[in-house]
Formats: C-alpha cells, structure tokens, sequence
C-alpha cells in the first residue's frame, strides 16, 4: 500500500509538471515584432533621439549669426534739467530761419534745478553681422558634425536594444527547447515505471527494479521542476529586454532555428560609424576655433521718435562697425588644441574597435559554417542513442538486460538530443550576430 500511495503521488506530480493537457492556443511570438516593440518602448532610445531634437537645435542656434536681429524698445523716465528751450543760430544771417528746441540744464545753485521733467522715447534696432570670414560658417559645421555624431548614436543605441533582446530571446528558446526535452524525458521515467510495476505486479520481473523506476521517475520530474523555473526565468528576461508584458501564451518562435545566413551583404558596424562621427564632429569644432582673430564686419540701424510733452523729435542712426580680436588669453587657440586632440583619439578608438568588430564578424562566419557539421553530428549521436534504447529494451524484455542499462540508454537520448539543440541554437546565434552587422 505504501508503494502504491508513492506512485500515486509521483504520477499526480508529474501529470502537473508535464501540463497533461497541451495548452491550447500557443502563440508563437516573432524574434522581429518583439525587437520593434523593445525599440519602441525602451526608454534609451527615446533619450537617444532627444539628444538627436537637442542637436538639431544646436545647429539653429549656431545659424543665428546669419539672420539680422530686430528689435523694439520704450522708454519713459523723469530726471531733473533737461528742460526744452527754443534757441536762434546767431551765426545764420537768414532771419527767416527756423528757431531750434534744444534741452537746456540749470546748475545746482540756480532755481528750478531739480525739477523734474518727463521724457519718452520709442524705437525699433536692425542688427546684422555681413561677415566674419567663416567663423559662422565654421560653427555650423561643427554643429551638424555634432548632429551627426548624435544621430549615429541612436542608430548604436538601437542595434544595443536589439542585441540584448536576442540574447534574451536565444536564452528563453533554449529554456523552452529543454524543457520540451526533459518533457518528454519525464514522460517516458513515467511510462517506464507504470510497465515495470506492471511486470513487478505479474511477477515477470524482480521487486528491486521497481525502486529503481520510481527513482528515475522522481529524478525526470525533479528536472522538468527545475526546467520550468529557469523557462519562466527567461520569459521574464525577455519581457525585461522588450520593455513591454508577454501574452500568458507566448511561445518563442522555432522555426528561428532554421533561419538562413544572410549573403552578399557588406558588414556594417554602427558603433564604429558613431565613433567616426564624434571624430569628424572634433575636427569640424577644431576648424571653429582656428580662426580666433578674424574681424567681425555688422550693420547697425536704429529709428524711431523720442521727445517731451507734447515736443516730438526724430530718432535715427546707421552705422558699419569692424570688430578685430586682439587678444583672448589664448582661449581659442587651447579649444582648437583640445579638439584636435580629442579627434586624434576619437580616430584611434575607431580603427581599433572596426578591427575588433570584424574579427567578431569572422568568427560568426565561421561559426555559421562549421555548425552545420556539428548538428549533423549531433544528429548521428540522437540515432546512435536511440539503437541503444532499442537494444536496452529488447535485452530487458529478454530478461537479459537489466533496467538500470534502459535507464542509461534513455538519458544518453537526453543528452544527445540536447546536443541537438544546442548546436542548432549556436548557429542561430552566429546567424542573428552576422544579421546585426549586415546592412
């Protein structure tokens, strides 16, 4: 009776574990939708393309210098003197000519000194720089090198969101393929030791070999336990990675596993492009500062009407200014030097990281060419391990044989199916990494 309430809560276990029912409605889910949803919704490249919107507008702002500037200006004050007078040109001998109204101020001592008087005025001022012998054109430059450099950013923040949801992806196909594996492993522990009670009852085969079933059968489902975890584990991963809640029906998507290698297509490496961008952006800030006493040429025009009570007078001025920098403490010059320095810099991490990255591309290649081989051997072990299964079988039921040799035989199915896998997922992996590279 023991024995028969042991083997009748190992196999109410394992029928939970194995999910007797299969799960209705599976939904395999696509490695591509979940990489547009990890792009549309990880919060990094959204900051990434903010840095984009901020250096496009570093660009405006540093096209300022070529558009005038206009202005409008009131003004309304009280101060003492400065009361109207009307005054003659004695020296015009026309007596005809016209009086002028002039503001006239008495000294501290004299009456009325500070008495105060009203005065407005409004105008409107046109500023303008007409050249600058490319110091504007220089800081343009310089910022759309920046824009660039931010741009390439985001293309490399992108391809980092993507990396990480295929790893994870990668990571909960596995989980899913040896848990599918162990699966079935627990079912056939269980099948097992059904016959062998079975045979046991009938008196066909030794008590003994009873225990030894019952123990695999506890060992597969103690596996399938512990494969479950880490499969639900990986689905968290992945939802981590996408930034966004699986369906409870998710499944990954095996037909990955059969995807083809990309062909005829030339490696691209976006984090050697941006650092080739920050590059150009140093040289172009250095051409910026190299011209640090180039003249300012600027226009200068204001209009408008300024008085008191009721007496209006004009208001006009034109003027051409020439600006020359005569010295700056060396300002300029140490930026330029700085700048060139940090391109110097720039340039190096570039042809280190493009030589690295095609070394990474290489072995990919690589990788993808010889795991055919290593599948098709793997393959051979699966059949090899199944004619042992077979054989193990057949010399049991003879009597032969015992159960611990058709135990054996299964797991080292098991494991050569494993091997499977894991072959298949090594060159779906160089796959996806050659994908990544490839544009």
């Amino acid at each position: 009776m023991r024995f028969a309430a042991s083997s009748f809560v190992f196999t109410s276990v394992l029928s939970a574990a194995l999910g007797a029912a299969p799960r209705a409605h599976a939904e395999p889910i696509r490695l591509e939708e979940l990489e547009q949803r990890a792009v549309q919704n990880r919060a990094s490249v959204a900051a990434a393309r903010s840095r984009v919107e901020a250096a496009d507008a570093r660009v405006n702002l540093a096209k300022v210098p070529y558009y005038p500037t206009l202005s409008a200006t009131g003004e309304l004050d009280a101060s003492p003197g400065a009361r109207l007078i009307t005054v003659r040109d004695v020296g015009n001998p026309d007596p005809n000519s016209s009086p002028y109204t002039i503001s006239g101020s008495r000294t501290i001592s004299e009456s009325g000194a500070f008495i105060p008087h009203l005065r407005y005025e409004g105008s409107m001022s046109l500023q303008s720089r007409l050249y600058d012998f490319g110091r504007t054109a220089a800081a343009v430059r310089a910022a759309r090198a920046d824009r660039d450099a931010t741009a390439a950013g985001v293309t490399v923040e992108r391809q980092s969101v993507v990396v990480e949801v295929r790893a994870a992806y990668l990571a909960w196909l596995a989980a899913f393929g040896t848990r599918k594996l162990l699966a079935e492993s627990a079912a056939d522990a269980q099948a097992l030791r059904a016959s062998t009670e079975a045979h046991v009852a009938a008196g066909s085969r030794p008590g003994a070999e009873l225990a030894s079933a019952r123990y695999d059968e506890a060992r597969a489902a103690l596996d399938l336990e512990r494969s479950d975890m880490d499969l639900a584990s990986a689905r968290v991963d992945v939802e981590q990675a996408t930034g966004a809640r699986l369906p409870k029906t998710a499944e990954p998507d095996t037909s990955l596993l059969d995807r083809a290698p990309p062909a005829g297509l030339v490696a691209s490496h976006p984090e050697v492009s941006a650092i080739e961008r920050r590059r150009d952006a140093a040289v172009a800030s250095a051409d910026a500062h190299g011209t640090p006493f180039a003249p300012i040429v600027a226009l200068g025009a204001r209009a408008g009407v300024t008085g008191q009570t009721t007496s209006v007078f004009p208001l006009y001025q034109v003027g051409l200014s020439v600006t020359v920098p005569i010295l700056d403490g060396g300002a300029e010059s140490a930026a330029a030097a700085v700048a060139t320095a940090q391109a110097g810099d720039l340039s190096a991490q570039a042809r280190e990281l493009r030589a690295r990255s095609n070394a990474v591309t290489e072995r990919s290649r690589v990788a993808v060419e010889r795991s055919a081989r290593r599948v098709a051997l793997a393959e051979e072990l699966v059949a090899a391990a199944e004619l042992g299964v077979h054989h193990a079988e057949d010399q049991h039921a003879l009597g032969s044989g015992s159960l611990d040799e058709v135990v054996q035989a299964k797991l080292r199915v098991a494991r050569a199916k494993l091997e499977v896998l894991n072959a298949r997922l090594e060159r779906t992996r160089a796959v996806l990494d050659l994908s990544a590279t490839a544009r």
